[in-house]
């Protein structure tokens, strides 16, 4: 049989075949496990190395030279592993190509080798995951470079450590495609990626590499090293690349800034931990780190989360274990990184009675920066009161300003009291590049019109700071620093700043008819629907009542010809939030990806319009939403 078309020997247990890609089939008494598939035409051809049933498939990323013969290898009984965070790629390929910008494009990401098809998948792969198939032990390492999601397989078996790591690299210092690893226009963030990703697998102290676009090799301290060294060639004329290389940290890293209670350097938002008096860990949020860097396009797959100064805290208090989470507020560079800790640990959860709901169910919400895996939250913390755990007291208060979904998070202890205040407050400091009010720092507001805020919400959080006096301030994206009058001088400037502007810009006044600074009537509950079949569709609607009076109203939904609904009549107070059930029926042939249903609201026969909507799916692909699900 000619060489490119039979399974050839690699050492004992280890075969492989050239596809479209290079394809390893791992033995072992119970059976085989495939790394990558292909066209999936080495399916016949495996039986003839051994007839062993075929366990699993696993797949290193989205591409389709490495994806497109998925199903030949499930209908042969692989079960279907799949990196997590390809799968907006993998399971709803439609949605990526109708939302993908095709004119005036500057998206030079590889997401253009996405599956046509649906890719069909039985598992995830999550990063840090370790578990054993058949006598082989497995362990995931998260290894952005060619796309953001993709990740290499530790494999232990045989006697030997083997590293499955895609088209991470194709042999000694070299990777088989650069252009992947430009994700914009002119940048080389995926070699950035790469360089770092090296680093992570080569930790696994590996004996052999299997690459997708290579020959297996040994040798590979100085294979990843030399491979570094010429991405490392093109930082002369790529500055981007030569800043990042120099000023990236490889690892988070520990800075104790008062007895027992630490700052995160180097994560994109701040991450705060205490070490309690019984040796229990607490952290304030908990984001993504430094481990890659991300296109400018936003989706989920660009918000990878991974563990933070791990080595460190091994090192300092012999477990990489987060006990408790705080949580300032709902925004996905603040809680991404919490499904992972809970998924690893256990990690208990607690958050603002004002906010829970949105950590849990987010599908219910459209906000921005609202991260898609539901994050159960063990404790849903009444507001004001004081809560004893392990030798911590743990006060939250609601914060409205960069969001009405927020809480100024209060930990005393050891007779020290600190105050985070998540994304709300920041400065503008020429004279003081740590964060710290100084002599001529103006305050920035941070303020987001669709996060939700009140007005009048600026004034309320320096009434809070002056009642809790806090001995240190700790924000969402600065080092900590300490609290002093000045901090609240330039904040009550900034406020009065905030109020005076936007009651000059709208009509605001006490007899107006306004919205406030949100400038949104109403709200639709749930945002996202998924119907797998049409049937019934029940949804909540937020109305405020935009007059200084008592009204009488009407809200209606809006759906496509067909659709059943009927108008359903409020009452509402001055300027008061009443809550309306509506119920919408589609038609027993309906199919449809994001249909908007609209609200329409008339207040006393006037109509205000369709002031809000709702996105319905049915018979579509539902997203696969955390890991639990």
């Amino acid at each position: 049989m000619d060489a490119t078309a039979a399974w050839n020997r690699v050492c004992e247990g280890v075969w492989r075949y050239q596809d479209s890609c290079a394809l390893y089939a791992v033995g072992s008494e119970v059976g085989w496990v495939l790394i990558n598939a292909g066209t999936g035409e080495g399916v016949a051809a495996l039986a003839s190395v051994k007839p062993l049933p075929i366990r699993a498939l696993m797949l290193t990323h989205h591409f389709r030279d490495h994806t497109a013969g998925t199903a030949r290898w499930r209908d042969a009984g692989a079960e279907v592993w799949a990196p997590y965070w390809e799968q907006e790629y993998l399971r709803d390929p439609a949605q990526h190509w109708t939302e993908r910008q095709i004119w005036n494009s500057y998206d030079n990401r590889w997401d253009r080798m996405a599956p046509r098809d649906p890719v069909p998948v039985d598992r995830f792969l999550l990063d840090y995951d370790r578990f054993s198939i058949g006598g082989l032990d497995f362990e995931v390492v998260p290894t952005p470079a060619h796309t953001n999601g993709a990740v290499s397989l530790i494999i232990r078996g045989h006697g030997q450590t083997f590293a499955a790591v895609g088209e991470l690299i194709c042999g000694p210092g070299k990777t088989g495609r650069v252009a992947p690893l430009q994700y914009d226009y002119n940048d080389l963030k995926g070699g950035f990626n790469l360089h770092r990703s090296l680093d992570r697998v080569l930790a696994h102290r590996p004996d052999l590499v299997l690459p997708s676009l290579g020959q297996p090799f040994g040798d590979v301290p100085g294979a990843f090293a030399a491979l570094q060294a010429n991405i490392e060639s093109l930082t002369g004329v790529m500055a981007d690349l030569r800043m990042s290389l120099a000023h990236t940290p490889k690892e988070c890293t520990l800075h104790e800034f008062q007895p027992n209670c630490f700052f995160v350097r180097g994560s994109v938002a701040s991450t705060h931990l205490i070490r309690t008096p019984t040796g229990k860990t607490v952290t304030i949020d908990y984001g993504y780190g430094p481990m890659m860097q991300m296109p400018a396009k936003s989706h989920r797959g660009n918000r990878r989360s991974k563990l933070l100064a791990r080595p460190e805290l091994i090192d300092h208090f012999g477990t990489d274990r987060i006990d408790l989470a705080l949580v300032s507020h709902f925004h996905d560079d603040h809680v991404n990184g919490l499904p992972l800790l809970q998924r690893l640990y256990g990690t208990e959860v607690w958050a603002g009675e004002n906010f829970a709901d949105v950590l849990e169910r987010p599908e219910r919400y459209d906000l921005p920066c609202l991260w898609h895996e539901p994050i159960h939250v063990a404790r849903r913390c009444p507001l004001g009161e004081t809560m004893e755990w392990e030798g911590l007291a743990v006060r939250l208060f609601p914060l409205s300003g960069h969001t009405r979904y927020a809480n100024l998070v209060v930990v005393e202890v050891g007779g020290v009291t600190l105050a985070h205040t998540g994304d709300q407050i920041f400065f503008h400091n020429p004279d003081n590049p740590n964060g710290e009010a100084g002599p001529d720092s103006s305050w920035f507001s941070n303020h987001v019109y669709k996060n939700g805020l009140e007005l009048g919400c600026y004034f309320d959080t320096i009434r809070l700071l002056e009642e809790v006096n806090p001995d240190w301030l700790l924000t969402g994206h600065t080092a900590p620093y300490r609290m002093n009058d000045h901090v609240l001088r330039v904040l009550r400037d900034g406020a009065e700043q905030w109020e005076r502007a936007h009651r000059a810009l709208m009509p605001l006044g006490d007899e107006d008819s306004h919205a406030g600074a949100e400038c949104q009537v109403a709200k639709l509950y749930p945002y996202r629907n998924y119907l797998d079949q049409p049937g019934p569709l029940a949804f909540d609607a937020d109305i405020l009542n935009p007059f200084p009076r008592a009204i009488k109203g009407e809200a209606c939904l809006g759906a496509p010809e067909g659709w059943k609904t009927q108008p359903v009549p409020f009452a509402a107070g001055p300027r008061e939030r009443v809550r309306v059930s509506l119920t919408l029926e589609p038609p027993a042939d309906a199919c449809c990806r994001r249909c908007p249903v609209t609200l329409g609201v008339q207040i006393e026969g006037r109509p205000l319009g369709e002031v809000t909507e709702a996105l319905v799916s049915i018979g579509t692909e539902r997203p696969w939403r955390g890991w639990d699900a």
